[in-house]
């Protein structure tokens, strides 16, 4: 065959196996990518996305029970407690009651100033007992500080009367709290002369008048240790005590032995009590106050006690 013939049957044989290869849909190509499985085949608009596995829930310990701060006790006051209480007493002397002369006697002319001082006998009232029922007046009983939980006190305004009268001082004993005030006056014909003699306040020393009721003011503004002893320089045998604290918890006993404190709150407290002509008759008498209620209390103390010779 010659060289033009073969090349025409090369290219006619090369037109028919393209012309099969269309005519099959594409031959091996297409049955190759047909039989093997895709790696990954990605869902359609209308298939549901396959659900993943689902992943442990971490298991949370339940939370510890938040902590409340620790609640303060309450504090009771006395008036939830029942109210405050009180202390009522009587202080006597056992045993003979002693006999003391009297300052000076009825129609002395000698006494200064005689027709006053002497229109009535003027008695000793170092120490005073009531022979009814041998109660011993003029006795201070105190606190020497307000007691814990006490109510706040303020003085009263109403100014406490100190006369001088048949040249006595009226009242012998007076038990007064700081700031409130003291009018000294006088119902004696006869000058007096009103003299203080305190540790911590200011002294006083003046003429009072006679007959002057409009008086002089006197204000203890600082408590004492003891009773302050007061004076008339110009009779000597007068004589009076004036006991200022800084708040209410004190008392003096009056003409039957008696006294009443008032408005303490319940619990134990410590008292001191003393008399002039013996001083302290106790530093350390302890009393239970309860709520609502009125301690009574009897105090008795032997007639040696008030003796010069002790």
């Amino acid at each position: 065959m010659t060289r033009p013939t073969r090349l025409l049957a090369i290219l006619t044989l090369g037109l028919f196996s393209i012309s099969l290869t269309i005519g099959c849909g594409g031959g091996d190509e297409s049955d190759s990518s047909s039989s093997k499985p895709s790696d990954a085949v990605a869902p359609t608009a209308d298939e549901e996305p396959e659900e993943e596995a689902p992943v442990a829930e971490k298991i949370e310990e339940p939370a510890a029970p938040e902590e409340k701060p620790a609640e303060k006790p309450k504090t009771t006051t006395s008036n939830e407690a029942g109210g405050m209480g009180s202390i009522k007493g009587v202080i006597k002397l056992t045993g003979a009651i002693p006999e003391l002369p009297v300052l000076i006697k009825q129609g002395d002319s000698t006494a200064k100033d005689s027709e006053v001082c002497a229109a009535e006998p003027v008695p000793d009232e170092s120490l005073v007992v009531n022979s009814a029922n041998s109660g011993i007046a003029n006795v201070f009983i105190y606190m020497r500080k307000a007691p814990k939980g006490a109510p706040e006190s303020e003085p009263s305004s109403e100014p406490v009367i100190f006369d001088q009268k048949g040249c006595q001082f009226v009242p012998h004993a007076l038990f007064v709290q700081t700031g409130r005030p003291i009018k000294a006056v006088s119902s004696d014909a006869v000058p007096h002369n009103l003299h203080t003699n305190p540790i911590k306040n200011s002294p006083v020393n003046q003429i009072i008048a006679p007959n002057d009721k409009s008086g002089l003011d006197l204000t203890y503004s600082e408590g004492e240790i003891v009773p302050v002893k007061v004076t008339c320089d110009i009779h000597p045998w007068m004589v009076a005590w004036h006991f200022p604290l800084e708040h209410p918890y004190g008392a003096v006993t009056d003409e039957n032995g008696n006294f009443t404190i008032e408005n303490l709150p319940p619990g134990d407290h410590e008292f001191r009590i003393w008399q002039e002509k013996a001083g302290y008759l106790d530093k350390e008498f302890t009393v239970t106050v309860k709520a609502g209620e009125a301690t009574e209390v009897t105090l008795e103390y032997p007639a040696d006690t008030f003796s010069d010779d002790e």
